[in-house]
C-alpha cells in the first residue's frame, strides 16, 4: 500500500517582511547543497517544529544552551592552554598584582565525560567545602567536612533554572563526587563533596611534571 502523498503549493507574500526574507533565501540557495525548494522547506519545517516542541517541554532550553556555551568556550580556552603547555596571560599582570577572586578548577574534571553546568556546580560546591575546612563547626562526628547549600541558593549562583541544578546534582552523584544527607522535614541536605580515589596520585604526577616545565634553565648565548 502506498503512502498518500499531497502536494501544496507555496505562496508568498512578498509585502510581508517575514514571507518575503523566507523567498529572498529561497532565491540564493545554494544549489549544490539543496537540489528543491521542498528539500529546503522540508528540512526548515522538520528543524523549527523539532525545537518548538522541545521549547514547549523545556522552558529554560535557549537559556541552558547559551549558558553552557558560554561556559564550554571557557573550559575550551582552559583545556586547549594546557595542551599548548602555554601560560594563561592577564591583562597587566606583574609579580606584585593582586589577584582576583577565583574558584579552583580541578584538573580530574577535564577527563571527566559530565556536562558542563555538573562542572561548574561542582567548582562551587568545592569553593564552599574549602571555607568549611578552614571554620570550626563543619564537620561531623568522624572529622568529614560538610556544607549546605539549598537548590535555591545555587540555582541563584550558577544562574540556572532550580530543574537544571537539581539534574546536576544527581550527575555529581552518580558519579560519586558528592553525598547528600537529608536533614529532616524543611531543613537542607548536608553535602559532602568528594574528590576521586585517583586525585591524589594524578595531582602528584602532573605537579612534579608543572614544577619541571615552570623551571627551565635559561641557555646563554
Amino acid at each position: 500500500m502506498q503512502n498518500n502523498i499531497r502536494n501544496t503549493n507555496l505562496r508568498f507574500n512578498l509585502d510581508k517582511e517575514q514571507q518575503r526574507r523566507a523567498w529572498e533565501y529561497l532565491q540564493t540557495m545554494d544549489r549544490q547543497d539543496f537540489k528543491s525548494y521542498s528539500q529546503v522547506i522540508s528540512l526548515a519545517l522538520v528543524d523549527y517544529f523539532d525545537r518548538y516542541y522541545r521549547t514547549q517541554a523545556d522552558p529554560y532550553l535557549e537559556t541552558r544552551e547559551r549558558e553552557e556555551l558560554f561556559v564550554k568556550q571557557i573550559v575550551d580556552a582552559v583545556e586547549y592552554s594546557l595542551k599548548q603547555s602555554l601560560p594563561l596571560f592577564l591583562s597587566g599582570l606583574t609579580a606584585g598584582t593582586n589577584l582576583l577572586s577565583y574558584m579552583m578548577f580541578p584538573r580530574f574534571l577535564l577527563d571527566m565525560e559530565i556536562n558542563e553546568t555538573a562542572k561548574m556546580l561542582y567548582i562551587i560546591l568545592l569553593d564552599r567545602a574549602r571555607l568549611s575546612q578552614k571554620n570550626e563547626g563543619w564537620s561531623d562526628t568522624d572529622g568529614h567536612v560538610f556544607i549546605y547549600f539549598t537548590i535555591e541558593a545555587l540555582a541563584e549562583v550558577l544562574h540556572k533554572s532550580q530543574m537544571t541544578v537539581k539534574t546536576a546534582l544527581a550527575v555529581l552523584e552518580k558519579q560519586e563526587l558528592i553525598f547528600r544527607k537529608r536533614q529532616g522535614p524543611g531543613q537542607p541536605n548536608r553535602i559532602y563533596v568528594k574528590l576521586p580515589k585517583e586525585t591524589i596520585h594524578y595531582t602528584d604526577r602532573f605537579l612534579s611534571l608543572r614544577q619541571t616545565e615552570n623551571c627551565l634553565v635559561i641557555r646563554k648565548r
